[in-house]
């Protein structure tokens, strides 16, 4: 009698201990965005973000980790545990799914690494108020390009910027970034070159530069 006793309050505490316990936040981490860096690099960039919350006095919330296998949908990871505040999806995932996922839920998704075409479409999307999107650093999209330029063996590049101060501030970056990894920018004056109100001569004339130049 007492072994059974025992062994049923030993069962309990096992499932007890199985059941996952609600945290505020849920970060869904896959093994290819692990392998690759981005997802650990988001992961260490979170818990950076909250040592200083917690140094100027506030609280940060509670947080766990999640799997999340490739192809598989999001929903199988949210089934057995209770539902965060936030569920935080791996980079650079489909806002469709997860847009869908926090109609369903009732859930606020925060997005990291979104760019391009995703984004525009973004406004469309069910429970598009429940999406919260983390674009990249344009400074370090600058610097990414540079050097995958420069691994690609493209060294030699002519750059525009339409002169508003995004895009200069951009441009300074990029040939910055590109001519420290030893790569050159080309055209018909030094650095990067502005076009801002185009018509046919500008664009004639920026056809000449790259027929000669050869970006």
């Amino acid at each position: 009698m007492v072994s059974a006793v025992v062994a049923a309050l030993l069962g309990l505490q096992s499932l007890a201990a199985s059941v996952p316990v609600r945290s505020d936040v849920l970060m869904l981490l896959t093994p290819e965005g692990l392998l690759a860096g981005v997802g650990d690099s988001f992961r260490r960039g979170y818990e950076l973000a909250m040592a200083e919350a917690r140094a100027c006095g506030v609280e940060p919330p509670t947080l766990q980790l999640g799997w999340l296998p490739p192809e598989q949908d999001p929903r199988a990871a949210l089934t057995a545990r209770p539902l965060p505040s936030l569920l935080i999806a791996p980079p650079a995932v489909s806002l469709v799914s997860y847009g869908l996922l926090a109609q369903e839920l009732d859930l606020n998704v925060l997005l990291p690494l979104q760019r391009g075409s995703s984004l525009s479409g973004l406004p469309s999307l069910t429970s598009a108020d429940r999406l919260w999107p983390v674009l990249p650093a344009r400074s370090l999209e600058a610097d990414r390009l540079a050097k995958g330029l420069i691994e690609d063996r493209r060294s030699r590049v002519m750059v525009i910027h339409d002169g508003s101060s995004e895009q200069i501030a951009l441009a300074d970056r990029f040939v910055a970034s590109l001519s420290g990894d030893g790569g050159r920018v080309v055209g018909y004056q030094e650095g990067s070159q502005e076009i801002a109100d185009p018509d046919a001569r500008t664009i004639t004339r920026l056809m000449d530069d790259v027929d000669f130049f050869r970006p």
